[in-house]
């Protein structure tokens, strides 16, 4: 894998608020651009979105991971509406300032359980709805995620545990019925994808993540 190179970008998201972020940049021109959108408490740096990210600079894309934190006060307290714009306005403040950068033939957005309901939230909002997306852990007793998966027509993949708390395979099975997804259901897994008290399984459960990811990257006919 070619060096690639480690920046930031200048984003104001909701409020005029900064979005923290860092940006990998392959040196020559990339297959496309990724968009790494981080659990409510699970970084960029843990397994089931470092893994990725080294699987996409490995083919190619440059690669925006965001650093956001909805842990504080501010956001917790705030109504459900405000929560939606304020997910939706980091999320595509970031893809703009991500698209100004270079002129990327593809896009692949991919999220981490609450990071999974960002994706619903700009999508719902018109942004990128031809973009591929991965669904990690998601969040399906959302209304608001079901609401854009059920009807989503661009590629996609949901990857989810049988021990996750949003394990939902009937919603699973009408995800599939009426759209375009991919489904790989990790047996065993939680919701972080792996299985407790086993860490040979738990990497065995990271390498089907990957190679599921590699199979869909390949769908798109990405070189």
């Amino acid at each position: 894998m070619a060096r690639l190179t480690l920046t930031s970008l200048s984003i104001t998201g909701y409020g005029g608020s900064p979005v923290p972020n860092r940006l990998f940049v392959q040196p020559a021109r990339a297959t496309g651009l990724a968009i790494l959108f981080p659990g409510l408490t699970y970084s960029c740096d843990l397994p089931v979105l470092h893994y990725p990210y080294r699987l996409l600079a490995q083919r190619g894309f440059d690669v925006l991971q965001l650093q956001t934190d909805y842990t504080h006060e501010s956001f917790q307290t705030a109504s459900p509406s405000e929560q939606a714009d304020w997910l939706a306005s980091d999320a595509i403040a970031a893809l703009h300032a991500s698209r100004r950068q270079r002129d990327y033939a593809r896009v692949v957005l991919i999220g981490k359980s609450l990071g999974t309901l960002v994706l619903a939230h700009m999508l719902a909002r018109g942004e990128e709805r031809d973009a591929a997306t991965i669904w990690l852990t998601p969040l399906l007793r959302q209304p608001d995620l079901l609401e854009v998966a059920l009807p989503c027509k661009s590629p996609a993949l949901f990857v989810i545990g049988t021990e996750d708390r949003s394990y939902d395979p009937k919603t699973l099975e009408r995800i599939q019925a009426v759209s375009c997804a991919r489904v790989l259901v990790l047996e065993g897994a939680d919701h972080i994808l792996e299985v407790p008290g086993d860490i040979f399984s738990s990497l065995r459960r990271i390498e089907s993540l990957l190679r599921a990811i590699d199979d869909f990257l390949d769908s798109l006919s990405i070189d």
